[in-house]
């Protein structure tokens, strides 16, 4: 998380896309045959968003297995849960962790930056600044 997509060669652009929190993401998904398992599942699908061509989100689809998340458990500790959005998660100082099962059976991992929203806040921050400076 949080960095330059150019790192990973497995990725393709895809498209700029508008996002509710970043201006002007961008996103990417995953060169067919590169990032084709976590172990012994199987990924379905893989989106890497970008801010200023860093990463802020990665969301991955995989087959439900009940080890997924027992591994989860064993790596993260126990997850919390939200009655709204019926999901459990992990959160740490710089990133938080969705995990939800989807109506077709299968998992979804999103992987959320939270030091990429302290960076925006700061980029906002800087054109205010700028601003500013001209009255």
């Amino acid at each position: 998380m949080a960095s330059k997509v150019t790192d990973y060669p497995g990725l393709n652009f895809k498209k700029s896309i508008k996002d509710n929190i970043y201006p002007d993401a961008g996103l990417y998904v995953a060169k067919k045959g590169s990032y084709q398992s976590i172990g012994r599942l199987k990924i379905f699908s893989l989106e890497v968003k970008t801010y200023k061509d860093e990463i802020f989100e990665i969301k991955v689809t995989t087959e439900k297995d009940p080890d997924l998340y027992q591994g989860l458990k064993k790596v993260f500790g126990e997850p919390e849960f939200s009655l709204v959005s019926n999901t459990y998660f992990w959160r740490s100082a710089s990133v938080k962790l969705t995990y939800i099962a989807n109506a077709k059976g299968k998992i979804e991992m999103v992987y959320t930056s939270i030091k990429m929203r302290d960076r925006l806040k700061a980029d906002q921050k800087e054109v205010v600044d700028v601003i500013s400076e001209d009255f």
